[in-house]
């Protein structure tokens, strides 16, 4: 079968399906399955007379019907990617009717908790594991490699994944390749837990490349997920902690939940309880702030903000930068600012946040001049003083890669130029700074600043793992503003 590409929609959603999916697999995913389903719904939707990208309540339920010998799971799952395209297509200012929450009855395993006497006893009896020759090394990389599931809440899979490159006992850090969905990330260690690494490092991948597998066997190849479920089981006989069988458990996997419970129930005690809402537009979260729904939003730059809570008389307040996604100046014409030639076409976003933001990114640049004050609401017609006389042409940000060929300039968002395989740093000829007013922050109510929890919140996000992070991942595309 051949192998389908982003592109290959022909649908009447051809050009926003692109670009959602482009967005998400810029954003670390591989969204192979959500590629499929769209691609299915790609031509579903041929069906029907859509007009200015409308995502009507009329084809999101009749996509959303039960089909013939189709699973709940199956079903929720091509729902829940249509409600996700929903979403994206409201933030780019089009009608996306999203389809409410599905309510459906799974058999699945229960997880199962230890406790932490259970997980003690867990912990002993594999520090008495002896030497055997058979697998040498297990008895000092089997304790290292529970405690790592615990004390860090990884997926097996994951740890079975790591190489030596991915431990970082210096920082005591750990990478994390591929995960879930194809996702990426950095985990802190406990310094103890960091102690344990570096010991079992330097006593057994001294003279070891950074791809040898972290955890591995006699004969230098990884262990599989099947080596580790079995021998956990004979572990929880030696610990006397019952195993109740295959469907009931306790499985490798629950040393995970454990973890997540445990970590909730110590914030608690110290005073967080912290739950994650997600919204689709850009006023319910500020709103829900205001009314004391929410403790804190974390989707905004501090200018849009002010201009909200200003307009409406709200108590908001930013509280912390973490990151800026810098707007940049980019062109395949011209190689640098100096050579704007008179009457140059240049392409800005078409919403008035961005395109106002756009225009005073190109008076930074000394390309323009923008009336006094203006600030975030600026638009083509507070345009004082344009010696290029320069043509601005208004474009949908998520279209303006696509402009390049059409104008000599384009100025573009990080998120829709990473899309385009553009980075800031390297490829626009001018781009906002580090200390950016359109930095992303979190924001608060006024005089909530002196609260413990959203004092750990704040420390959480703008940590040396989340800026190490940034760093890596995004390579200048995402900046850290801390």
């Amino acid at each position: 079968m051949k192998k389908r590409t982003v592109g290959s929609f022909d649908g009447p959603f051809a050009p926003m399906l692109d670009l959602f999916v482009k967005q998400k697999q810029a954003l670390g995913y591989d969204y192979v399955g959500g590629y499929n389903a769209l691609h299915v719904f790609d031509t579903f939707s041929k069906r029907y007379e859509v007009k200015n990208y409308e995502l009507s309540k009329e084809i999101v339920l009749a996509w959303a019907q039960k089909r013939l010998n189709e699973n709940d799971t199956t079903r929720s799952a091509r729902i829940m990617y249509l409600q996700h395209f929903a979403i994206f297509l409201n933030s780019q200012g089009y009608s996306g009717y999203i389809a409410p929450p599905q309510k459906y009855h799974f058999s699945q395993h229960t997880a199962y908790v230890f406790t932490k006497a259970e997980i003690k006893k867990l912990f002993i009896s594999l520090d008495q594991m002896e030497y055997t020759p058979n697998s040498p090394y297990r008895h000092l990389s089997f304790p290292l490699l529970y405690r790592m599931l615990y004390g860090c809440g990884f997926r097996i899979s994951e740890l079975l994944n790591l190489t030596v490159g991915d431990v970082d006992i210096e920082r005591w850090i750990i990478h994390i390749h591929d995960s879930k969905n194809g996702n990426e990330r950095l985990v802190p260690m406990a310094a103890t837990l960091a102690a344990r690494c570096r010991t079992y490092t330097e006593s057994f991948h001294s003279d070891h490349e950074e791809d040898f597998p972290f955890f591995f066997k006699k004969d230098g190849t990884g262990y599989c997920v099947s080596n580790i479920e079995r021998h956990f089981r004979e572990q929880l006989w030696l610990a006397g902690i019952p195993y109740l069988g295959k469907e009931l458990g306790p499985r490798v996997h629950d040393l995970r939940h454990t973890f997540i419970c445990h970590r909730l129930n110590q914030w608690a005690k110290e005073g967080v309880d912290l739950q994650i809402i997600e919204f689709s537009d850009y006023v319910k979260p500020n709103l829900s702030l205001a009314d004391k729904e929410l403790d804190a939003n974390f989707f905004q730059h501090t200018p849009y903000l002010e201009k909200f809570a200003s307009e409406r008389n709200l108590p908001l307040v930013a509280y912390t930068k973490v990151h800026i996604e810098p707007m940049g100046v980019y062109s395949k014409k011209l190689k640098d600012l100096n050579n704007v030639p008179s009457g140059a076409k240049v392409a800005i976003p078409n919403d008035p946040t961005n395109g106002g933001r756009a225009l005073a990114l190109l008076q930074s640049a000394k390309l323009l001049k923008l009336r006094d004050g203006v600030g975030i609401s600026g638009t083509p017609g507070d345009i004082v003083d344009n010696p290029k006389n320069l043509q601005i042409v208004e474009i949908e940000a998520a279209l303006l890669p696509r402009s390049m060929d059409d104008v000599d300039l384009s100025v573009i968002n990080s998120n829709f130029a990473m899309e385009a395989q553009l980075n800031p740093v390297k490829d626009s000829l001018f781009t906002e700074p580090k200390d950016s007013p359109y930095a992303n922050i979190l924001a608060i109510r006024k005089g909530d600043d002196k609260r413990p929890e959203l004092q750990k919140l704040d420390k959480a996000l703008t940590s040396p793992e989340v800026k190490k992070f940034i760093e890596e991942k995004y390579k200048g595309a995402v900046v850290p503003a801390f």
